[in-house]
């Protein structure tokens, strides 16, 4: 992820009176937002997981499992989108990384 929108803020913020404080809020932020980022990349993995899933019909297999197994189907799914989205996903998190740290840095510039 670029670093461009983060670095600018904390260039600003550090020579204020809060001084290492505000380097530390800057990756801290940063960080927050890879989690929602990368949190949201999950979710829509999961809903791409929950429809292609419900292409299959599984109720004419002879092993289907009734609600039980739509139950445990639908956590798989959910933690399987949870560890493509930890493992780089399809890349939505990054972007969306970029484009606030975008937003942060011309947020910074017109501040100035």
């Amino acid at each position: 992820m670029s670093d461009n929108g983060y670095a600018a803020l904390a260039a600003q913020t550090v020579t204020g009176p809060m001084g290492n404080d505000a380097t530390a809020f800057v990756h801290n932020k940063q960080h927050n937002v890879h989690k929602v980022a990368e949190e949201f990349e999950s979710i829509f993995l999961n809903q791409i997981l929950k429809q292609s899933d419900e292409t299959v019909d599984h109720k004419d297999n002879i092993l289907y499992g009734g609600l039980s197994e739509d139950i445990y189907r639908g956590m798989f799914n959910q933690e399987l989108a949870k560890i493509m989205a930890r493992g780089g996903g399809i890349g939505i998190a990054d972007m969306l990384e970029k484009a606030i740290a975008q937003q942060e840095a011309q947020k910074v510039k017109g501040d100035q």
